[in-house]
């Protein structure tokens, strides 16, 4: 196989980048804010769960560990989502001509897209979740029932991208021999930061690039953020 060609950055979706990053850490900056004048006001009996009734039926010590675990992790996942559009926008390739050329950017930028309103999602989400005990033990205007909403909202996205994107083939020009598992990318010799799946849709890091360290440190960090704030307070 010849040399890789260098990545097709998406202009469209590059523009989108910087607003909804900015909109997201905004967000989840003014909950932080609010919780930090309000802490020492929130109750010792911190509540850590509501009934969709909206009204708190399981409590815990209040820490700075418990108050801060929704926003750590919703600026863990905004990250994560927008390196992950960061790396699509600007890292990966599409090949074909023509129409073919138009359909497989269309379906780059669909999921990279899909990533950012995520990204937004999830730090409306959090920011809510966050501010909660705010509240009072009643809870705020909506309750539970605005989570349900948020989080059905993400699943049917996600069930949507997946529809949509159910017929991209895999990357044909990354060469078999740097693929570990057919999951596991890595090439020195390739200028992307991500390339199209050979398993399943989507695109994966080149990890060769340090972009997928960070994307692996990124997802491992949102996972293990319950269990060390956790253990913390």
């Amino acid at each position: 196989m010849g040399e890789l060609r260098p990545p097709d950055p998406d202009p469209i979706i590059a523009r989108w980048i910087v607003p909804a990053v900015v909109f997201s850490f905004l967000l989840l900056g003014a909950a932080g804010v609010v919780l930090l004048a309000q802490y020492g006001g929130l109750p010792d009996r911190f509540p850590t769960h509501y009934g969709m009734d909206g009204k708190a039926d399981a409590f815990g010590p209040k820490s700075t560990a418990l108050v801060a675990l929704p926003l750590a992790m919703g600026v863990l996942a905004t990250a994560l989502l927008a390196l992950l559009a960061y790396g699509i926008a600007f890292g990966t390739r599409c090949r074909g001509t023509g129409e073919i050329l138009e359909e497989r950017m269309g379906q780059r930028r669909v999921y990279a897209g899909t990533m950012l309103v995520l990204a937004v999602i999830l730090s409306v989400l959090f920011s809510y979740v966050s501010l909660l005990p705010v509240a009072g033990p009643d809870g705020m205007v909506g309750g539970p029932w605005v989570i349900v909403a948020l989080v059905i909202l993400i699943l049917l996205l996600a069930f949507w991208l997946a529809i949509r994107m159910a017929d991209t083939p895999g990357e044909g020009e990354t060469p078999r021999e740097r693929w570990t598992g057919k999951v596991i990318y890595y090439n020195r010799e390739d200028p992307a930061l991500m390339v199209e799946r050979r398993l399943g849709f989507g695109y994966t890091p080149n990890f060769a690039r340090p972009l997928g360290w960070v994307v692996i440190a990124l997802a491992l960090g949102l996972a293990a953020t319950p269990f060390v704030l956790m253990r913390l307070g």
